[in-house]
């Protein structure tokens, strides 16, 4: 909703209309030094938006943190990469936002879509969707960034004066400013990462994709190739479901097995059933890689309405 706000902001202020000036600012001097100062308030519709625009930035980069902290990626499943395009295309949709167009991450992401719609992607083309993802957003960096400051801010610091250089700027040892060519690299580095994190959603974004290809490095560290693929094709939503309250997802004689699906039939026609739940057949599909894999096991047992010690028995 913020980021569609933003959208009409950013059309109020690239609008070509003029709009009606309201300036209540007063000057005076003070009595005592005779210094003069201004107070007041000032008000135009291009004007407000773009103050407001900043503020309501500065809160989606923080919802953007808690976005990608949200979603548990100690597993990735089939029921993962749903989660996870979801939230990529609110990043490209705020990059494009703040002036950022990528056709990579626009490819990318479709491949993306494709691979949720299909069976049999493997671990090798989920990893290169997200390698391109990495390398789009490094060209973004390039060509929204360094491309456009690396030439002038070289020129800046080689005509600043040394004792003029913030000090955050200088490496601890040199805080005189005198090892130029030691601090121009520092320089460089802090003035571009200052600026990627004020851009909307890319540093953000950048972390998230670091987090899943390590995910899914690790991931491929500890299972072979068929119980990795068996990982992929997993879906923890679908492992379980109440007998007196069945998940619409998963409530057919393919999930639930004839007992099962049995139970829920009766259970529907107002009949004294036990309530219980049922482990679909979900889970044995994917046993193998559930028993095997510690993550998923865990995943598996925190989705169980009973105590870990009635799980061990």
């Amino acid at each position: 909703m913020l980021l569609e706000y933003l959208g009409l902001l950013k059309a109020i202020i690239l609008a070509p209309e003029r709009f009606e000036i309201r300036e209540d600012i007063y000057k005076k001097r003070h009595i005592t030094i005779d210094i003069p100062s201004m107070y007041g308030s000032y008000h135009e519709l291009k004007f407000d938006a773009l103050g407001l625009t900043y503020r309501i930035e500065s809160l989606v980069n923080v919802l953007f943190e808690e976005l990608i902290d949200g979603i548990d990626l100690s597993l990735i499943t089939k029921a993962t990469f749903y989660q996870i395009y979801a939230r990529i295309r609110l990043f490209d949709k705020a990059l494009r936002l703040d002036g950022i167009s990528s056709a990579e991450i626009e490819r990318q992401l479709d491949l993306l879509a494709h691979s949720l719609e299909v069976k049999g992607f493997t671990f090798t083309q989920y990893l290169d969707i997200f390698k391109g993802f990495a390398a789009a957003v490094k060209n973004i960096i390039n060509d929204y960034f360094q491309n456009v400051h690396e030439e002038n801010l070289n020129q800046v610091i080689d005509r600043l004066p040394g004792d003029q250089i913030l000090r955050k700027y200088l490496l601890k040892e040199t805080h005189a400013g005198l090892d130029r060519e030691k601090n121009k690299h520092r320089i460089s580095e802090i003035f571009f990462r200052d600026r990627i994190a004020l851009s909307l959603g890319l540093q953000q974004l950048d972390r998230f994709l670091g987090r899943i290809l390590n995910i899914l490095f690790q991931q491929a560290d500890k299972l072979n190739k068929d119980k990795l693929y068996q990982l992929l094709l997993y879906d923890p939503d679908n492992a379980m479901t109440s007998i007196c309250e069945p998940d619409n997802r998963v409530n057919g004689l393919i999930y639930l097995g004839n007992k099962g699906f049995n139970l829920v039939v009766l259970q529907g026609l107002g009949l004294p059933v036990p309530p219980g739940f049922i482990i679909t057949t979900e889970v044995f599909r994917c046993r193998t890689v559930i028993a095997s894999y510690g993550p998923a096991e865990q995943n598996f047992k925190d989705q169980l309405p009973v105590t870990s010690s009635n799980w061990k028995k």
